[in-house]
């Protein structure tokens, strides 16, 4: 499900400075988080229209509106985390 007004920009590679430019797109948007190590972007709660004027600068790959995801699922028998068959053994000192 879309959440009105929030946008997810993610900025071309050669960006060096993501706030600098998140900071200059943003007219009246307001910046939320900064990503730096995944990818270069940042989400903003902002217009459709300003997301529409913040994806037309070259800098920019693409915007795309916020959205909520849920997991309808769950997994059994995973292979990580504390094996109930077995007893919790004190840290070694």
């Amino acid at each position: 499900m879309a959440i009105p007004d929030e946008y997810i920009v993610v900025l071309n590679g050669d960006v060096s400075d993501v706030a600098g430019k998140a900071n200059g797109l943003l007219k009246n948007g307001t910046l939320k988080h900064q990503y730096t190590k995944a990818f270069k972007g940042f989400s903003a709660h902002m217009t459709a229209s300003e997301a529409a004027q913040v994806a037309s600068d070259p800098s920019v790959a693409y915007v795309e509106q916020d959205q909520e995801v849920t997991v309808n699922t769950t997994q059994t028998g995973a292979p990580w985390g504390p094996r109930p068959n077995r007893p919790v053994r004190p840290a070694a000192r």
